[in-house]
């Protein structure tokens, strides 16, 4: 066998490795956005390729691989408590962790490369893979495994070639380099002063042509299932392979750290979110009866959280919730009340959430389950009218992956400002109760409602924010609006702010500011520039002022659209905050929103006094659009699946089938183990009963197809002719030596078949002397005698290899015998 060849098998194996090991540490080092793994893989990779596998100059011996692997071991092991215990860092962690498969693959790449070494680097490089697996969720992932997949399989074609060569010439595995062996053995001459003794004979088993042919062919049958195989499995396993949330890494430090919206506002805080460009969610809106996209003109109001009190706290003021109504699961469009479906449209929401989003809380109500949605399991809170997920929580990562909800917000294209409030419990019922004589409470004080509509919210007192109220008081008068007509009061706010000019939408908020007086009374008397959350705290206030329930809401609003997957981009500078206001049917009566309304309810009714700034409302076509939506596609078809378990998905029984596949796979193997320590296996029904026939059937139809099987590798034997008919050829007539098998093929085109009780050489000998008789070729049987001769020495002597003198002498002795049997009729038989 040639060594050249040997070396450069041997050399391809490697830089297969090399490159699947560089890969799988970028895999690792993307979600870690550290470099170092990657960087140091490569530099190994090539020094070893070239000082170790080209040159020949250097390699680890076995003390060398061991002082290797414990310090790579212990500087894993204290890099990963360095960053658990004394500073907190997910990314050094898990390039620690990373770094016990990396290190001992450096120091592999550095020994002398034989079939033990290929197998661990192997077993290091899957190993690595899964925990690449874990902490990528997105498409650069499902990219560069693509490459890495097709090294795989080419390196398992190599790798089967590599070892059936090292099982039929075990000695091509030289444990040291040449050069190595040189210095070590003048060394051991050196110091003990002998040498040891050459031996006399040396003998090498060699591969003969037929041979090596022979396993080039095993070797290709041997590849193919093993590829298939790998794909299949690997399939299998990342189907299997629960994934209840997506991007298991998360880091704290890194430029993606998560964003979202908090449960305590500062004034402010949302100024600072307005210049964050991070992408947290995609939204697609639906039409739930025709399945088609729902076209909107402008960008949605995504609920997020709802503030209905505020407080100054050491100088500033901090927005909350104060309020945390009942709340109750889900329900569907049937439990809607009449108002919550009146005049409006169906739309399935989809909310794609991103693992950069903290908030899992969106919607756009009136919010209903679904039937063609995936929501997860959860509470709709009555008050906020946000849909809060049972998988969230503060220690827990939040849910990630897409759901849908039903909405009624849309009507004909358009959002409505208007949303029934849900039925709630306490004081709402009171009121409700009160509703029809709100006309005679509201006659013992005509400025001012029963405090009791506010549900624990007081009206705000004029002196409290005087520049506040003065400007108010202002607004109303100019609009020549009634201090009782509440809805033209907030109509005439809203419209001051967003069409009158005298203040303006910036995020530039520099500029001296006044300590003795509230933020809010300086944005009003003296900035008179901000940002949303300004305007509709403004508002908030001044609606208070005139007796009118109102409070916070904050959410996004997005104006990035792509169209290739018809949804909106949010990013987090699309967080907005707008302004709440309750209403009574009664006053809403004589109105626009009168089309929505059912008699002896409340309502909330959205205003957004926000002013236009720089065409920021403008909806825009997402950038990288094309990029995103691969995102897309790939957390919905590979991470999450949900593409293809849809309910007209032919996907969908397989994933019915394998929903909680785990739980129930415990359950079953508890129930089996309780089974069978008390004696009832088998003896009753359930989820672990044993079905005899089924077993009886299956049992008889394993042992029926191993039978036939048998029946026909050994039919042959049992009925030659027989199974010649049916295109089955006896083992006998296989011959390991391709020229021998080419000289019975030349004798069979002239009628000669060997006969069970034949011996080859009684074959050709009876062949010879025929071909003399017919053609009086005399050479004939000198030919067949050495084609035998030298098929029984390959076969059954010591020598395995043909020289080049007698591998002519063969060709030569084939060639007339095919000359002669084609000049001669075939009219012998057997």
């Amino acid at each position: 066998m040639d060594p050249t060849n040997i070396k450069r098998l041997r050399s391809i194996l490697t830089l297969h490795f090399a490159v699947i090991a560089v890969l799988t540490a970028m895999l690792v080092s993307y979600g870690s956005n550290s470099l170092f793994l990657p960087l140091f893989m490569m530099i190994v990779c090539v020094t070893a390729f070239i000082v170790v596998d080209s040159l020949e100059v250097f390699a680890l011996d076995r003390v060398g691989v061991f002082i290797g692997m414990t310090v790579g071991t212990v500087y894993a092991i204290s890099s990963y408590l360095y960053h658990s215990f004394y500073i907190l860092s997910e990314s050094g962690q898990l390039q620690a962790i990373a770094g016990l498969l990396i290190f001992p693959e450096a120091v592999l790449f550095l020994q002398r490369k034989n079939l033990r070494v290929y197998e661990q680097l192997a077993m290091f490089l899957l190993l690595e893979i899964m925990v690449a697996a874990l902490v990528n969720d997105n498409l650069m992932f499902g990219i560069m495994l693509l490459p890495i997949v097709l090294l795989w399989i080419s390196s398992l074609f190599h790798f089967s070639r590599y070892a059936t060569l090292v099982q039929v010439s075990p000695h091509i595995e030289v444990p040291m380099p040449k050069m190595a062996e040189l210095i070590y053995a003048r060394f051991v001459k050196s110091i003990m002063g002998n040498e040891k003794p050459k031996a006399i004979v040396e003998s090498r088993m060699q591969l003969a042509v037929a041979e090596a042919s022979t396993i080039s062919r095993r070797r290709l049958f041997q590849s193919i299932p093993l590829g298939i195989g790998a794909i299949v499995f690997s399939a299998l396993f990342f189907y299997c392979l629960p994934r209840a949330t997506t991007g298991g890494y998360r880091p704290k430090l890194a430029k993606n750290a998560r964003v979202g919206l908090p449960n305590t506002l500062t004034l402010g805080q949302v100024g600072r979110a307005l210049q964050d460009p991070t992408p947290i969610m995609r939204v697609k809106l639906t039409d739930e009866r025709t399945k088609a996209v729902y076209a909107v003109g402008d960008g949605p109001y995504i609920r997020a959280r709802v503030y209905d009190e505020f407080q100054r706290i050491n100088g500033a003021t901090m927005w909350y919730l104060t309020r945390i109504d009942s709340s109750s699961p889900l329900q569907d469009i049937s439990r809607l009340t009449a108002d919550a479906t009146k005049n409006r449209d169906r739309v399935l929401v989809e909310f794609d959430l991103l693992p950069t989003c903290e908030t899992d809380s969106f919607t756009l109500p009136p919010t209903y389950m679904s039937l063609g949605g995936r929501a997860p399991e959860g509470r709709l809170n009555s008050y906020t009218q946000l849909f809060q997920s049972d998988q969230a929580s503060e220690a827990a990562d939040h849910h990630t992956q897409a759901y849908s909800l039903g909405s009624m917000a849309y009507s004909n294209g358009n959002q409505l400002d208007i949303t029934p409030i849900m039925p709630q419990r306490g004081g709402d019922n009171i009121a409700r109760f009160l509703l029809p004589y709100m006309d005679v409470l509201t006659s013992l004080a005509p400025s001012r409602r029963p405090p009791m509509v506010f549900q624990g919210h007081a009206p705000i007192t004029p002196p409290t924010f005087p520049h506040t109220d003065a400007l108010r008081s202002r607004i109303l008068s100019e609009a020549n609006v009634s201090e009782s007509d509440s809805v033209n009061i907030a109509k005439a706010i809203e419209r001051y702010f967003t069409e009158s000019g005298e203040y303006t939408y910036t995020l530039d908020l520099t500029g001296e500011i006044d300590p003795e007086i509230d933020p809010i009374e300086d944005f009003v008397a003296n900035h008179r520039k901000g940002h949303c959350q300004f305007f509709a705290a403004t508002m908030m206030i001044m609606l208070r002022q005139s007796a009118i329930p109102a409070r916070l809401v904050a959410g996004y609003k997005p104006h990035e659209y792509n169209s290739l997957g018809n949804y909106f981009h949010v990013r987090q500078r699309d967080a907005h905050t707008w302004v709440e206001a309750r209403f009574t049917s009664r006053e809403l009566i004589g109105t626009p929103y009168e089309k929505w309304i059912t008699p002896n309810s409340d309502y909330w009714i959205r205003f957004d006094p926000t002013p236009a700034g720089d065409g920021s409302d403008e909806l825009v076509e997402q950038p990288n659009r094309l990029k995103d939506y691969a995102d897309k596609l790939w957390k919905g078809y590979v991470l999450e699946g949900r593409e293809l378990t849809g309910e007209n998905s032919m996907y969908a029984p397989a994933a019915t089938k394998s929903k909680d596949i785990y739980a129930q796979m415990a359950i079953q193997w508890k129930q089996l183990k309780e089974a069978l320590l008390s004696g009832r296996f088998g003896t009753e029904t359930g989820s672990i009963g044993f079905a005899w026939p089924l077993a009886i059937l299956v049992t008889g139809a394993g042992i029926g197809i191993v039978l036939i099987w048998q029946l026909i590798v050994n039919l042959p034997n049992i009925a030659p002719r027989f199974a010649q008919r049916l295109g089955f050829r006896s083992r006998r007539t296989d011959f390991r030596q391709e020229f021998f098998a080419r000289c019975i093929r030349i004798l069979q085109r002239s009628g000669f078949e060997r006969k069970d009780s034949q011996t080859p050489q009684e074959l050709t000998r009876e062949a010879g002397d025929y071909l003399q008789s017919q053609r009086g070729v005399a050479s004939s049987g000198e030919w067949l005698e050495r084609l035998t001769q030298t098929y029984y020495r390959l076969r059954f002597g010591n020598a395995v290899v043909l020289n080049e003198q007698e591998q002519a002498e063969i060709q030569l002795a084939l060639k007339n015998l095919e000359k002669t049997v084609d000049n001669l009729p075939a009219t012998k038989s057997a």
